[in-house]
């Protein structure tokens, strides 16, 4: 087993047991309501088929489990089963925010986002998706957090495969234009190479923008390709379930922003104002009902052991 952190490979060791009295808790607790005593006593029920507990080696604090480190404790278990995670305080509270977002007890929305703001403190340089992803949450809504922080625009970021990018869309895209007028026939991976943008980018930059046209005649600059929502080629939690995959795209394909329509609300004819705003709160009420769904099956899938692990 292995971690998805660069600086920390192989830092996850085979699995023992230990004694649960010298497991000490987390440095950074991830759930402001703390431990789900309906959870543990489930959880206790199917001790014998959940996951060893994952601790940090030299400190002996928990990176994944308490939940179930608190079930062993109501059996009245001495020795638990564990395997040792190798990396610094840092790697090791990243590393229990990926393992609780794909598996275990849902966080709730005020965990996920104090996560966020965290990871903004301690990972500045991570791309806003891939804090979003670590943690759970919209890469829009890492985005307004990082506006709110001193030193927050960092004019490159670390993207979810550990290289460097331009952290404005729009100046990387001008970046590449520049490099294009010059070397027209560059190929998409020399242009990767040089420019250090994602190759997707470059090839929206290639195909430059469709022209929008206001009623006014003036050109409507495109929004910022924000990429906002779940990716299953990027988020792991998505990509062992055929179903799950699906859903992410169609998820990610509906996803709007703001500057996708803000210039362009001068075009819509006056006639049609009032429908078209009737229609957005119909589609607003329809989000607002997958948001409950989703909520709701969050709560279900307790009963399962293996999903629900913690």
């Amino acid at each position: 087993m292995t971690t998805e952190l660069g600086d920390s490979q192989d830092a996850l060791a085979h699995d023992e047991n230990l004694s649960r009295t010298v497991i000490r808790a987390r440095l950074r607790p991830l759930r402001h309501a703390g431990l789900h005593e309906a959870h543990v006593r489930y959880l206790a029920s199917v001790y014998e088929e959940l996951p060893p507990i994952l601790v940090q080696r030299l400190s002996l604090r928990i990176v994944d489990g308490a939940h179930r480190l608190a079930a062993a404790e109501l059996l009245g278990l001495d020795q638990v089963k564990v395997a040792y995670f190798s990396g610094a305080d840092r790697e090791a509270y990243i590393e229990g925010l990926r393992l609780n977002v794909r598996h275990g007890l849902p966080f709730t929305l005020r965990d996920r986002t104090a996560a966020a703001a965290n990871l903004l403190s301690l990972c500045a340089n991570w791309s806003d998706r891939r804090i979003a992803i670590t943690c759970g949450v919209a890469p829009g809504t890492v985005g307004r957090m990082r506006a709110t922080v001193q030193n927050g625009q960092l004019p490159r970021r670390e993207g979810i495969d550990g290289r460097l990018r331009p952290a404005d869309p729009k100046e990387a895209r001008r970046h590449i234009s520049q490099v294009l007028a010059v070397m027209p026939n560059a190929k998409t991976h020399e242009l990767v190479a040089l420019t250090g943008s994602a190759p997707a980018t470059v090839r929206s930059a290639r195909r430059g923008p469709s022209p929008i046209w206001l009623t006014n005649g003036q050109r409507a600059e495109p929004g910022a390709d924000q990429g906002s929502g779940p990716s299953p080629k990027e988020d792991a939690a998505f990509s062992c379930d055929a179903r799950a995959q699906a859903f992410a795209a169609w998820f990610q394909s509906h996803l709007i922003d703001e500057s996708h329509w803000a210039g362009l609300i001068q075009a819509v004819p006056i006639g049609r104002m009032y429908t078209l705003a009737d229609e957005a709160r119909r589609q607003a009420r329809c989000w607002e009902r997958l948001a409950k769904q989703l909520e709701l099956g969050a709560t279900l899938r307790r009963s399962d052991p293996v999903s629900m692990a913690l």
